[in-house]
């Protein structure tokens, strides 16, 4: 649906985020190298912004500062969901962060904008 998280915005306060990334990062003798487990592991997100002065509307910037028990995607999560709240709606998909552990700010990329429902009917 066009315009999805516009319509929720700061309403909506939390996202979730599922994803079957990396839960740890093995460390000990150079660079921290993540581990996989296989489990599937679900997040919840805070709302940052809708619109950055780097991503335009193509992304939501969203929290996923582990600090505070929140977790966040990571390694082998990217293209996996972002739902609204703690609902079955897909509203992004796992893009970047900018922190190598996993934590901190993260972009999804939206699936509600205009662009991209025109990319993915050609495909429906």
């Amino acid at each position: 649906m066009l315009g999805r998280v516009d319509q929720h915005g700061r309403a909506a306060q939390t996202f979730t985020a599922v994803g079957y990334g990396t839960q740890d990062f093995r460390r000990g003798g150079g660079r921290p190298e993540p581990t996989v487990n296989g489990l599937r592991t679900r997040a919840t997100l805070g709302l940052l912004n809708l619109h950055t002065a780097v991503t335009g509307d193509a992304f939501v910037q969203l929290s996923s500062t582990r600090g505070q028990r929140q977790g966040g995607d990571c390694f082998g999560d990217s293209g996996g969901p972002i739902l609204l709240d703690d609902t079955d709606v897909i509203v992004a998909t796992t893009s970047f962060g900018t922190n190598p552990n996993c934590a901190g700010v993260e972009w999804d990329f939206r699936i509600d904008t205009a662009q991209a429902l025109a990319f993915t009917r050609r495909f429906l």
